[in-house]
């Protein structure tokens, strides 16, 4: 996350994560009257998801998710996805050892 960065976002870099199928995760305070504080998580495929959560980047659910989700297991599992572990980066200089983008 960035303060002075405008919503947080790395534009270029989370792109670049994208494309290359790299995880990333994340997080952007709210600024009242204008957006909420979100968590974005990027698992390595598909699009990034957005999750709710509070100025301390806690993860919170409304009723509408509540409703929508319907049962605890799945509300558990909504929580999970948002805590997904970003594995760390590494970077070889065995060309054995590259993945191919």
């Amino acid at each position: 996350m960035a303060h002075e960065v405008a919503n947080g976002r790395f534009d270029e870099l989370e792109a670049f994560c994208i494309v290359h199928g790299l995880p990333f995760a994340r997080w952007r305070a709210a600024c009242p009257g204008q957006w909420g504080a979100e968590r974005i998580v990027f698992y390595g495929s598909g699009d990034p998801v957005s999750y709710d959560v509070d100025d301390a980047g806690k993860v919170v659910v409304n009723r509408e998710v509540v409703d929508r989700l319907g049962i605890l297991e799945a509300i558990i599992a909504h929580f999970d996805a948002a805590d997904h572990p970003i594995p760390p980066l590494v970077i070889c200089d065995d060309e054995q050892d590259l993945i191919p983008w």
